[in-house]
């Protein structure tokens, strides 16, 4: 289910980088790579929007395997309340950069 929403996220953006194309292997290759540099960029805006006396708790939250989803995202709805249009936000300024580099390229 996962693997089905990352191929609908950026679908747009393997025609914009004009990867459509590529093997399923090949695809998945790209999807993961996307979705770590997305991973990491939240993991900053979400620690650059969490108050300072709260963000140890964040990283250790975000960093202990042990710690349940549902747990890490109570806390970040906590003190990001507009956290879905927030993540809405960045997903959207990602999509955009890459069809930016990808008309740069082309």
């Amino acid at each position: 289910m996962a693997h089905d929403f990352l191929h609908l996220l950026y679908s747009d953006v393997f025609k914009a980088l004009g990867i459509e194309h590529l093997n399923e292997t090949e695809r998945n290759q790209v999807l993961n790579r996307l979705s770590k540099i997305l991973e990491q960029r939240l993991f900053v805006k979400i620690a650059l929007s969490v108050p300072e006396s709260h963000q140890s708790k964040l990283v250790t939250l975000l960093t202990d395997q042990s710690i349940s989803n549902e747990m890490k995202i109570a806390f970040i709805h906590n003190h990001i309340p507009n956290f879905i249009d927030f993540l809405e936000e960045e997903i959207a300024s990602f999509k955009r950069e890459l069809g930016e580099l990808a008309a740069q390229t082309q």
